[in-house]
């Protein structure tokens, strides 16, 4: 059989301290320099490659769990953020309540000023007659000499009295 040169790897656990290691051959040859640094290079290469590898996940993980926080984050945000906006909205809609009821009082203010001046005349000409009517029949009553009329029509008198006081 020919000679054939097995490509004998060892993985290194790389968790810990740096060491170099020296792996004797089978041949016996002696290698050049060359090749001992090529080696040493194959070997860094493999154990950056494998730390590369353990450095993903722990990478993912990283991610998934600010990810995790961020929507955490986002949750509490988007909460937070509602409550303000269902507060500015219940503010507004307050304001806009009270704007409603300072126009209907206005509106309100303007029909009484409106109505006052003409009620006012209007129940102060009735209550002129109605003392007028009591009076005259008051006068007779007296000239009858009905003391039950004169009773009423003085009753009269003063209930008018009382309403122009009023």
């Amino acid at each position: 059989m020919p000679d054939v040169e097995e490509n004998k790897t060892v993985d290194i656990d790389t968790s810990g301290p740096g060491a170099e290691i020296e792996l004797e051959n089978e041949s016996k040859e002696t290698e050049s320099p060359e090749v001992e640094t090529s080696t040493e290079e194959t070997t860094e290469t493999k154990v950056e490659a494998t730390e590369e590898k353990k450095e993903e996940p722990a990478k993912e993980e990283k991610e998934k769990e600010l990810e995790q926080y961020s929507d955490s984050v986002q949750r509490r945000i988007a909460k937070l953020t509602h409550k303000w906006r269902e507060a500015e909205r219940q503010a507004e809609e307050a304001a806009d309540f009270a704007k409603a009821q300072i126009k209907l009082k206005e509106v309100a203010e303007a029909k009484v000023s409106k109505l006052e001046p003409g009620f006012l005349k209007s129940t102060e000409d009735s209550i002129k007659s109605g003392i007028e009517a009591a009076k005259a029949q008051l006068a007779k009553a007296r000239e009858a000499g009905d003391i039950n009329a004169e009773v009423e029509a003085q009753a009269l008198i003063s209930e008018y009295g009382y309403k122009h006081a009023k």
